[in-house]
């Protein structure tokens, strides 16, 4: 197994940050950068785990791509000689249940389906590779929970999720199925075509208004009082 690209941390969260430290953010914005902040951490957890995959495979992190006027980012993708994964991360905290098909978070408020974000992605991802004329691929996409402080209640046997408990059997399982199969160069040429075509950084993050020179001033001045 082998990372090929960094875990980056979101352009925008870097943004904020920078802000941060020279005025005083509103407040949806800084709950704006502790969710990229949170976000950031659940990647990172789940790198943790994927460095146990002996199999022979690829992973890529923090890819986006903008494909006809949309944008559209996988956390991770791991390309195994039978599958690509495509992994949505999440990484929640407290109990959450489903009811009638919809999510509820811990504090019995309705919140977003994740896996709808995941079937916007994965639908985004069928595109990019048939563009890129790369369709002979099986995908199977997941949203993963790595924080051990998240519990679902009653989720579906077929709904794509990983639980912070089942991550380990799914490294298990990854690493039992064809441990001596080497991945075919058609894996790397993939690999290479999908770093190339990312991009750097979404282009419109979205950040508080800001003077500019206001900003060089108090830079001045926190400088002077060191």
């Amino acid at each position: 197994m082998v990372f090929k690209t960094p875990r980056n941390p979101p352009h925008e969260l870097l943004m904020l940050q920078h802000l941060h430290s020279r005025m005083m953010l509103p407040a949806n914005f800084i709950k704006i950068m502790r969710n990229h902040k949170k976000g950031l951490e659940g990647e990172l957890h789940f790198d943790s785990y994927l460095k146990g995959i002996s199999v022979d495979s690829i992973i890529l992190r923090s890819l986006l791509f903008e494909l006809n006027n949309e944008y559209f980012q996988i956390d991770t993708l791991l390309i195994s000689p039978s599958t690509l994964y495509l992994f949505e991360v999440k990484n929640y905290s407290g109990e959450y249940q489903i009811r009638h098909g919809k999510w509820y978070n811990s504090i019995d408020s309705l919140t977003k389906d994740p896996t709808l974000q995941l079937y916007r992605c994965e639908t985004l991802f069928r595109q990019l590779l048939s563009k890129l004329n790369q369709t002979q691929f099986e995908i199977k996409p997941l949203v993963v929970f790595p924080n051990l402080e998240f519990t679902l209640f009653h989720a579906s046997k077929d709904l794509p999720v990983i639980l912070p408990t089942q991550i380990s059997k799914f490294v298990h399982q990854l690493n039992s199925t064809s441990p001596n199969f080497k991945l075919p160069q058609q894996c790397y040429d993939l690999s290479d075509m999908l770093i190339s075509y990312a991009l750097a950084k979404y282009p419109f993050p979205n950040l508080p208004e800001y003077n500019f020179n206001q900003l060089i001033k108090e830079e001045f001045r926190k400088k002077l009082s060191m």
